[in-house]
């Protein structure tokens, strides 16, 4: 889908099963020529928030 859309902006997990999203990105960049701005996220370690 990335291929076809060429976004400009990247939002990889990078806790995704089976490919880091590192390794999604590496892949996107080296298969498509593509260079976009890539944010990498996680949840992990993350509690629910705090309210007072």
């Amino acid at each position: 889908m990335a291929f076809e859309f060429r976004p400009q902006v990247i939002l990889p997990d990078i806790g995704m099963p089976g490919m880091s999203g590192l390794d999604v990105a590496c892949e996107l960049c080296r298969r498509s020529g593509l260079s976009p701005r890539i944010i990498a996220v996680n949840g992990w370690g993350q509690g629910p928030p705090v309210r007072y």
